[in-house]
């Protein structure tokens, strides 16, 4: 039996993104996140998380803005988030353990006509 401490695996939770324009206003972006609050707690100490944009021919707008902090404390809570290289999977690691809520922008753009849509979802951390 080996004495190296085995280091556990977090969980992954998955925020998905979907944006469509319709026929009643056809240069809006509509942007819809779910889960729109993702709740941490009981999760455990460490959770990655994935955003995903489900929607064919949108992705995230640049990996400056693509997802945004609107809060303080992000830095001290979150890993520099990682883009995939078609800009349609952003991955990001949380200690979660501030217990505060921290609000977020997603920023997608539609990739044919350039338009961009924006939703502010918020992500609940766990007090420890």
């Amino acid at each position: 039996m080996s004495n190296e401490s085995i280091v556990p695996i977090p969980p992954t939770m998955t925020v998905t993104i979907a944006a469509y324009m319709t026929a009643e206003a056809p240069n809006v972006v509509v942007t819809r996140v779910e889960p729109e609050f993702l709740n941490l707690i009981g999760i455990g100490d460490s959770v990655n998380i994935v955003f995903q944009v489900a929607t064919s021919g949108y992705a995230f707008r640049d990996k400056l803005s693509g997802i945004q902090s609107l809060s303080n404390g992000w830095d001290a809570s979150f890993t520099t988030i990682q883009y995939s290289d078609d800009m349609r999977t952003a991955t990001v690691s949380n200690v979660n353990q501030s217990g505060l809520a921290y609000p977020y922008l997603v920023n997608v753009i539609h990739l044919a006509t350039g338009l961009t849509g924006s939703v502010d979802p918020v992500i609940q951390n766990e007090n420890r």
